[in-house]
């Protein structure tokens, strides 16, 4: 079948029809480009395609269009040299469907209207640019189980969620290379992911793998409508130093300098993403996940049997902490991210909780970016969060530079000012290894409020919390980004340095030269805001360093302490959890 230059479909579907074991080439070779060319064009009714292979060529073309009825379109048995996703499947070619995407600017399933139902549809956009896989456009439901999408070119998508309805992708294969693509985009309506039946190459999960430069796996974009994003049981993997796992939110509206106001409601469980690929310490680029801006009423939550792993020298992730427009120009950015474990029986490695596992060295949990006081915004971080650091050199969360307002209120089960139960028990935050540290502040917390109920520190040097100074007369400090580790905010920290217990290995019982918070950034009374140049607070001044600490140096960590205070800090201590 040939979509020609004189007719918009090859077939018009208005009526139940099932289209089987064929082949279409779509195009507008003659050079006529007044309107986009299409193999099916599914009006009402029921098309049922099958085994049939689908070429799209030129530019603005579809291989099929739903404008209302449904659309059921599905494999036999997938060929495996179609798409490595497929490998040890025993179909061939003349049982699988097959979409390839040349050009640009063309879909391989366009819904405007209506529904449609894929099952392991092997489609690749190969060479152009803002082409899209799959585009759901209208107020219907897309429903995907196993097929296999392959991003090549550039700008382009796998899967299109751009109108008010829903996309669900049950066990859904996706690859990515080329540049600036995404595996997934969503920008409007709901998006949901989670495991399928059995797909021909043993895989039930959801898979995600970015390669290539600049791509995205998923990508949550808000920049003109709410979204809704639940990612159940998959798996996304960034091997790119360029690439991000799962970017939320946008910083601004489309074709606007306004900021974005709208918001991303996230919800994550049973899902793996790995940063092992990225190196995001090294160039700050690549993270397993980007938190950009959820929103004032959004949020990125993620729940129990969640991993976020890295394996040295990773970002596994990142916040943006800047305002890329000015506020009087539109609302603040806002991020809101929670880590939720489950309620039954959690155990070490149990898989109930929610927690960022690393191996090897320098790597960083949570990187809070590019703050400045001029373009300020509202971080949180909260919740339950597990962490396990096994390496050296690394950092649990990093705060760069000036927060107007950041809220950390990291707990145990959601209660705050209890001890913990076990090691195992949901936020519970672990190193192990030398030289780690699990918050470093470096830049000026203006407001919020700092709790973590549960350190479990292991190993030569360990820092709890460590407020970075500016003792070199010669370094002035940056009068946007106030890059001194002060913090307004009473800081509340609870936890143990040397402990024997289930969290600690063999090479790491020595714990040595630790400090449960090592405060060097000189803060104290007498200092007003304006000199660490803040000039905004003028003669405001940022106040002694006052913390409310309850850390135990178990029976390893000789020679240590649980506060440090040089540079000319004052702290004002006491323990309200005794």
């Amino acid at each position: 079948w040939w979509g020609s230059n004189y007719r918009s479909a090859s077939i018009l579907v208005d009526s139940d029809v099932t289209i089987h074991d064929s082949n279409f080439k779509v195009g507008n070779e003659g050079g006529l480009t007044d309107s986009s060319r299409n193999a099916i064009v599914v009006t009402s009714n029921t098309a049922t395609v099958k085994d049939s292979d689908f070429d799209v060529l030129n530019d603005n073309n579809n291989a099929i269009r739903v404008d209302g009825g449904t659309l059921d379109i599905s494999s036999s048995n997938v060929d495996a040299s179609l798409n490595g996703n497929y490998t040890g499947s025993a179909g061939t070619a003349a049982t699988s469907t097959q979409i390839d995407l040349n050009g640009s600017n063309n879909n391989g399933i366009m819904v405007k209207g209506g529904d449609a139902n894929l099952t392991r549809v092997v489609i690749n956009t190969k060479t152009g640019k803002f082409n899209n896989g799959v585009v759901n456009n209208g107020n219907g439901t897309v429903t995907d189980t196993n097929s296999a999408i392959t991003i090549g070119g550039t700008e382009s998508n796998g899967i299109f969620q751009n109108g008010s309805g829903t996309t669900t992708l049950n066990g859904t294969q996706i690859a990515l290379s080329g540049s600036n693509n995404n595996g997934i985009r969503v920008s409007d309506g709901t998006l949901n992911t989670s495991l399928s039946g059995k797909a021909a190459g043993g895989l039930t999960r959801g898979n995600i793998t970015v390669g290539g430069t600049n791509n995205n796996g998923i990508f949550l974009d808000d920049s003109t409508n709410d979204i809704t994003a639940n990612i159940v049981h998959t798996d996304i993997s960034v091997n790119s130093t360029t690439g991000i796992g799962l970017l939320v939110g946008n910083h601004e509206k489309v074709n606007s300098n306004a900021a974005a106001n709208k918001n991303v409601k996230l919800n994550v469980s049973y899902t793996a993403i790995d940063a092992s690929g990225t190196d995001g310490v090294a160039d700050s680029n690549g993270a397993g996940v980007y938190i950009y801006n959820t929103g004032s009423t959004g949020y990125a939550k993620f729940n129990e049997a969640t991993r976020i792993k890295g394996n040295g020298k990773d970002v596994l992730m990142n916040i943006n902490n800047y305002n890329f427009d000015s506020i009087t120009a539109g609302s603040p950015v806002t991020n809101k991210v929670e880590f939720h474990g489950g309620t039954t029986s959690p155990a070490v490695g149990g898989g109930y909780t929610s927690a960022m596992e690393t191996s090897g060295d320098q790597n960083i949990g949570i990187n809070i970016a590019n703050g400045h006081n001029k373009r300020p915004t509202e971080t949180s971080i909260k919740g339950e969060l597990n962490t396990s650091f096994i390496g050296n050199h690394n950092i649990g969360i990093l705060n760069n530079y000036y927060a107007d307002k950041l809220d950390i209120n990291l707990g145990l089960s959601g209660t705050n000012n209890v001890k913990p139960a076990s090691i195992s028990e949901n936020g519970v935050m672990t190193a192990d290894g030398e030289h780690n540290i699990m918050f470093a502040n470096l830049g000026y917390i203006k407001s919020g409020t700092f709790n973590i109920d549960a350190l479990d520190m292991h190993g030569k040097g360990s820092i709890g919390v460590y407020l970075k100074g500016n003792s070199n007369p010669n370094n002035l400090l940056d009068t946007d980004r106030n890059n001194i580790g002060m913090i307004t905010p009473e800081l509340k920290v609870q936890g143990v340095l040397g402990a024997t217990d289930g969290h600690s290995s063999a090479n790491s019982n020595d714990t040595p030269n630790s400090v449960g918070i090592y405060a060097v950034s000189g803060q104290r009374k007498e200092i007003s805001q304006n000199v660490i140049g803040y000039v905004a607070g003028g003669t405001t001044t940022v106040g002694d360093l006052t913390v409310d600490v309850n850390i135990g140096l178990n029976e390893n960590a000789d020679n240590s302490v649980v506060l440090w205070a040089g540079e000319g800090t004052v702290i004002n201590a006491k323990n309200s959890r005794k």
